[in-house]
């Protein structure tokens, strides 16, 4: 659902979207789930020690994600900054309006609201809102 939200407003030249890739959350050397689910056992990677292999890592997921990945990707370097700075993990929502935080969503994983961001996308860019009903 976020690449569709993406995809829609991006389509309107006013609004831009990122992943931004932070440390792992299950790292093979951490707390891994890949033992108990299957699914995970591709993305059983070690924790990078610096930021090109962090960038490496990233560069693969993005790549698996197919046409999901016409979202851009910025990767937050070794030291964490970006995971600090946004309280991002292990994964969180924001718009940002210039240099200010006009949105900033739950910890995901179970606060995760995508209509709750897109509703707010909504209420910030009216009239120019992508679904004409506002």
């Amino acid at each position: 659902m976020f690449e569709t939200i993406a995809r829609d407003w991006e389509g309107s030249g006013l609004i831009m979207f990122y992943y931004v890739y932070i440390e792992e959350a299950h790292p093979k050397d951490g707390w891994s789930l890949a033992s108990r689910k299957p699914e995970f056992v591709e993305w059983d990677v070690p924790s990078p020690a610096t930021t090109p292999e962090r960038v490496s890592t990233a560069l693969r997921w993005h790549e698996s994600l197919g046409e999901s990945r016409s979202v851009k990707l910025l990767v937050d370097g070794i030291e964490n900054s970006v995971a600090v700075t946004f309280a991002a993990r292990p994964e969180r929502l924001y718009i940002l309006e210039s240099d200010k935080v006009v949105y900033r969503g739950g910890e995901g994983p179970r606060q995760y609201d995508l209509e709750e961001m897109n509703q707010t996308l909504q209420e910030l860019m009216r009239p120019n809102c992508p679904t004409g009903d506002l």
